[in-house]
């Protein structure tokens, strides 16, 4: 089942007001002991009548028993701690007794060692072996958590009652369809936008109950980890996400269509669809290329059916002893008579290399690939322009090297090449119709494929 980003955020924004609603009860009681522990202190020091400390003579035992009261008062206020004894010696203290577990002793143990006037603390303090004693203090601090949670209960229920009118909301938001088709014609725009403010209006409704909980310093320091760990998960699925955003930039640009003939980078073939991920292409010969979106999106895409009209060339290689003019002439003739090369505009030829035993004339021609299938017109081009050199009886050498014998005693004699006979004009034995195997190879499987196409609609 695949999840909306409207959805995933709801999902994120319920976990999220969970968190912040467990760490408040936590907060909440926690400071109810210490709260308790300050006004017994408080008290504890009212009672006490105020002594001159220029007047008052230092006896250390009665600073000695001045800690072990103050310590006696501290433990007797903490639950947790009631079973611990101290005596004191010369601000030496030692502590006895039993308590729930070893983060009670160390608790001790540092209130005891923060009093004024103790140079020592002896620990001494067992730990409970009873089942009951060492569950106490856990069942304690789930009663306080109970008790936090139940002050917390009506603006938990309104925070989700905020959250479900502001998600109704965003849904009929998201159903008005005459607004999104007004910024565009295109589904995929649709969609996006609708998504966009959709989510916009659901977060707003976040935002009014993380004001009413009044935790949104809290949800700052969230999102802050939050936003370490989505840049971590940035850089592992980079991939995926530049694969995403270019099927989205892809689908606005639209630099092709379906069964358009591209070729990128070196990969060739017509297109078959254009997912979230990559660009499903058929070669001419039946095999499915897909190429990922990040590379169509950066390389150069030449697309050979944006323009019907598309030019092939000929190259033939005459020998250097024609005449050059004739020889384009009788190809240009024999294209101007060919079917599938169109008269607008019209073929024509250059001399395009002089070589070591030809030159090179290629002619050009304009073919109509709405009518005409192109390779198939290319190939016939190059046969008939053959053919109609062979017939007027131009040369056409393979590379070869001549080497003349000189007799100095006798002079030499021209001998030029023998000209060829004439033959009659070849005629078309190739189907030049724009063929639709490769298109139907595609729509059929256009058809049994579940993938989404961001190229439809």
């Amino acid at each position: 089942m695949r999840l909306s980003l409207r959805q995933v955020t709801a999902v994120w924004a319920g976990a999220l007001l969970l968190v912040c609603l467990t760490a408040l009860t936590a907060s909440y009681a926690q400071q109810l002991p210490l709260q308790e522990q300050e006004a017994d202190r408080q008290q504890e020091a009212d009672k006490k009548p105020e002594v001159d400390a220029k007047d008052a003579p230092v006896d250390p035992r009665a600073q000695d028993d001045a800690i072990r009261d103050r310590l006696s008062t501290i433990f007797g206020t903490v639950e947790e701690l009631s079973g611990v004894d101290a005596t004191v010696q010369s601000g030496v203290v030692r502590l006895s007794g039993e308590v729930p577990g070893p983060e009670s002793s160390r608790r001790a143990e540092e209130l005891a060692a923060g009093l004024e006037g103790v140079v020592y603390v002896d620990n001494d303090i067992t730990e409970a072996r009873e089942f009951s004693r060492r569950i106490e203090p856990a069942v304690d601090k789930l009663g306080e958590l109970v008790g936090a949670a139940v002050v917390y209960l009506p603006l938990f229920v309104v925070g989700l009652v905020i959250l479900g009118l502001f998600w109704m909301l965003a849904s009929g938001v998201a159903r008005i369809d005459f607004l999104f088709r007004r910024l565009s014609d295109r589904p995929l725009v649709q969609n996006i936008v609708r998504q966009v403010v959709s989510t916009l209006v659901f977060l707003s409704g976040v935002i009014l109950v993380l004001e009413v909980f009044d935790i949104t310093a809290l949800v700052g320091a969230v999102l802050g980890t939050a936003g370490v760990a989505g840049v971590a998960l940035g850089f592992a699925f980079r991939d995926i996400g530049e694969n995403y955003l270019a099927s989205i930039f892809l689908s606005l640009r639209r630099p092709f269509n379906h069964n358009d003939h591209v070729r990128i980078e070196d990969f060739e073939g017509k297109v078959v669809r254009l997912t979230t991920r990559d660009t499903v292409l058929m070669t001419l010969d039946g095999n499915h290329v897909r190429v990922p979106n990040s590379l169509v999106f950066k390389s150069v895409i030449h697309n050979f059916t944006r323009n019907p009209r598309r030019r092939l060339d000929v190259t033939v290689g005459v020998g250097v002893n024609e005449d050059l003019v004739e020889a384009r002439r009788t190809g240009l003739d024999a294209l101007d008579a060919m079917e599938g090369v169109l008269a607008e505009p019209p073929p024509f030829a250059r001399v395009t290399r002089l070589g070591d035993s030809n030159v090179e004339v290629t002619w050009y021609a304009w073919v109509d690939q709405n009518e005409y299938d192109f390779l198939n017109v290319q190939s016939e081009a190059r046969y008939i322009v053959k053919a109609a050199l062979d017939a007027a009886g131009f040369d056409l050498p393979e590379p070869i090297y001549r080497v003349n014998l000189i007799d100095p005693s006798k002079e030499p004699a021209e001998k030029l090449a023998p000209k060829k006979p004439a033959q009659p004009a070849p005629t078309s034995i190739v189907n030049l119709e724009a063929e639709a195997e490769i298109d139907d190879q595609i729509s059929e499987d256009r058809q049994h494929s579940d993938e989404p196409d961001l190229l439809e609609g």
